[in-house]
This record gives C-alpha cells, sequence and structure tokens, in this order.
C-alpha cells in the first residue's frame, strides 16, 4: 500500500496493524505488512505495541529502524536519513551489510550520512517534531539559508537566496509552513531584505545601504 503527500499537505492514515503515521510534506511511504520504505521526504511513527508481533521496521535507502512499540520520526533528505525517538527504544542502523548499529533511548536522535556511516547520538529536535504537526515552522538564531530551505518544503512558490551578502544573515521568529510570501514579508519589515517576485520564486536580495 502507498500513501502520500503533495508539497504543503500533512496526513494521517492508520495502517492494518493499528500503528499510526503521519506524513509530512512531500513524503511517500510503502507499507507491507509491519515493515515501512519511507521513499520521500518525513513522517512520524506511533506504532502499536504487539509482543508477539514480527517487528516494525522503516527503511530509507540510508537507514533502517527497528521497534516494538514508540515514537518516532524519520527524515529522508538528499544529505542523509535523521531519526529523533519521542518516546520509547529504537534501532538505528545504515543499509549496509558491515553497517554500525546504536540503540537510542527517548529524547535521542542519530543521522545516517550519504555513505551509510551513523553519526553521534544528540537530542532529538522534539519541538520541530510539535512544530510541523501544527503546520508552523520556527527559527531561533537560524542562518537564512538554512530558514529558507526548511520553508521552501512545504510550498511550489520557493524563495531563493540571490544575494551571498545575505548569507551571514540569522532569523527569528514563528511562520506558518509553506508561508513563503509571509517570511518575505518579514525579512523585509525585520531586516531591510528586498523581496521581488519571479517567474521562479521569490528572489531574496541585500537592500540598499
Amino acid at each position: 500500500v502507498v500513501y502520500e503527500t503533495k508539497v504543503g499537505q500533512r496526513q494521517a492514515v492508520v495502517l492494518a496493524d493499528g500503528s499510526r503515521v503521519t506524513l509530512n510534506t512531500g513524503s511517500r511511504i510503502e507499507v507491507r505488512g509491519r515493515k515501512v520504505d519511507l521513499t520521500r521526504g518525513e513522517a512520524l511513527f506511533e506504532v502499536a505495541h504487539k509482543p508477539d508481533a514480527h517487528p516494525f521496521d522503516v527503511r530509507t535507502d540510508l537507514a533502517q529502524v527497528r521497534v516494538t512499540g514508540t515514537r518516532f520520526t524519520v527524515r529522508r533528505e538528499e544529505t542523509g536519513t535523521d531519526v529523533n525517538l519521542i518516546e520509547g527504544h529504537v534501532e538505528v542502523r545504515g543499509q549496509r551489510s558491515d553497517a554500525q548499529l546504536v540503540k537510542l533511548q527517548a529524547g535521542q536522535a542519530v543521522a545516517v550520512d550519504r555513505a551509510g556511516h551513523l553519526g553521534p547520538v544528540h537530542p532529538a529536535d522534539t519541538a520541530g517534531v510539535s512544530d510541523w504537526l501544527q503546520g508552523r515552522l520556527t527559527f531561533s538564531g537560524t542562518p537564512l539559508k538554512e530558514a529558507v530551505a526548511e520553508m521552501n518544503r512545504y510550498s511550489d512558490r520557493k524563495l531563493i537566496v540571490a544575494d551571498t551578502r545575505l548569507s551571514a544573515l540569522r532569523i527569528d521568529g514563528e511562520f506558518e509552513a509553506g508561508n513563503t510570501e509571509a517570511l518575505a514579508q518579514a525579512l523585509h519589515a525585520l531586516y531591510g531584505v528586498d523581496a521581488q517576485a519571479s517567474e521562479d520564486g521569490i528572489r531574496l536580495r541585500a537592500g540598499r545601504d
């Protein structure tokens, strides 16, 4: 069974075993029993505890997460796969025959890079998960390039950083996910950034001194 969302959409589905999956923007999963392939995007998994059932497995091209009952997110990007554990326990390993394995505790996270190697265990971004479930994005001292990339995940109307002078800019604030116009307006009002509509999106340039 395949479930997918378009850019800017979120969708919650209940699987045959009672587990619940919430797909974030532009995401796709393929489900076969208690095995799920995340082929694009990001999803929150709330796994039904089945003591006598097979383990619940979530896979991307780079990583595999195994669990018996818990709540966690998996995000697949070009740079790798990120796993954030909110409740319970999971095992994460790279999708290689010699891959390492790490066991996460609640509140921990790990990333698997393009080579299939596990990074260090670090605190989970539980606030970020809560944000996207409610359709918002919160930035706190976030580099403009990262904030724009995150906002663009939720909208077909992209923001384009067209001026290298903006690379040092860090921004704060809470925004509706996908509302690129609101972010552009805030950048203009707070930081004097010029925002010009174009055929390929909204181009951002440093304002005149």
